[in-house]
């Protein structure tokens, strides 16, 4: 009799699992448009290059931490935690600094 606990790879992906990682997923694709969108429209209210590059940064940054974070995560289970720990690293001192420098850049009001 083992005494392990059962991992998550043993444990097959319910409809409820599947649909949330769905909607994640469309979630996080949603997000991934909408900041080319604001990157590349020229009629963005922001017509600082700096501040809409930091706010495209940031929003990309946290599409795929989203997606990490909830389905990538779940679906590769064999992934090694120190891999999963520096890639969510990454993307949290990404979206940090980009979420900073575009407060930054609005406050100072910086224009091309």
């Amino acid at each position: 009799m083992s005494t392990q606990a059962p991992s998550a790879s043993t444990h097959p992906i319910t409809l409820t699992r599947a649909m949330m990682m769905t909607l994640v997923s469309i979630w996080s694709i949603a997000l991934g448009v909408l900041a080319l969108w604001f990157a590349f429209d020229p009629s963005s209210p922001i017509q600082s290059p700096l501040t809409r590059i930091a706010i495209t940064l940031a929003i990309l940054s946290a599409a795929q931490l989203l997606f990490l974070v909830c389905v990538a995560e779940r679906l590769f289970t064999q992934t090694p935690r120190h891999l999963i720990t520096r890639v969510r690293t990454v993307l949290a001192l990404t979206l940090t600094t980009a979420l900073l420098g575009a407060i930054v850049s609005i406050v100072v009001g910086t224009t091309p």
